[in-house]
C-alpha cells in the first residue's frame, strides 16, 4: 500500500486567545447568526487559520466567574466566508459547560476540548452559546493551542 510522501510538518507554534467570550443565546445549529466580538452578537469567532492552513491541537474555555446553569457551546467551521450563508458553515462540537461560581479562593475548573484538527488555509472556527438562560453568565475566555504550516 502507497504511503503520503507529503508530511504535514507545522512551520511555527500559535496561540489565539479571547478574554472574554459571553455572547446573545443563538440556538441554531447551522453558525448563522450576528457574527462580531461583542455581547450583542450571536457568534464569535474564536479562531482563524494561517495562510498555509493550520492544526489546532485543543481549545480551553476557562469559565470567569459566575455562571448561573449549564449551557453548551457549539463550535463551527467556516469556510471563511459569509457565515450568514448556511452553507458555509458546518457543526462540528457541541460543549457542555457546568454551572460555576465566582470565587476567589478556589479554581473554577476548565473545558477542554481536544480537537486535533488540521484546518485549511483561511478558515474560521465560530462559537456560540446554546440557552437563553445564559443572559446572566459573565462568559470564559477562550485559549486556542495550535501550530501553522
Amino acid at each position: 500500500m502507497p504511503y503520503n510522501n507529503d508530511a504535514i510538518i507545522p512551520l511555527v507554534a500559535d496561540f489565539q486567545y479571547i478574554t472574554t467570550f459571553l455572547c446573545v443565546p443563538n440556538t441554531a445549529h447551522t453558525g448563522v447568526g450576528t457574527l462580531g466580538t461583542w455581547s450583542t452578537d450571536t457568534i464569535f469567532p474564536i479562531f482563524s487559520s494561517g495562510p498555509s492552513g493550520s492544526f489546532v491541537k485543543k481549545i480551553v474555555f476557562r469559565p470567569l466567574g459566575l455562571n448561573t446553569i449549564p449551557s453548551v457551546i457549539r463550535l463551527f467551521i467556516n469556510n471563511g466566508s459569509d457565515n450568514t450563508v448556511l452553507g458555509n458553515n458546518a457543526l462540528i462540537r457541541e460543549i457542555p459547560t457546568p454551572p460555576t461560581i465566582a470565587n476567589t479562593s478556589a479554581s473554577n475548573f476548565p473545558v477542554v476540548v481536544p480537537l486535533n484538527l488540521s484546518i485549511p488555509p483561511n478558515y474560521r472556527l465560530l462559537a456560540t452559546y446554546g440557552t437563553t438562560g445564559s443572559l446572566s453568565l459573565t462568559g470564559f475566555s477562550i485559549n486556542v493551542f495550535n501550530m501553522d504550516y
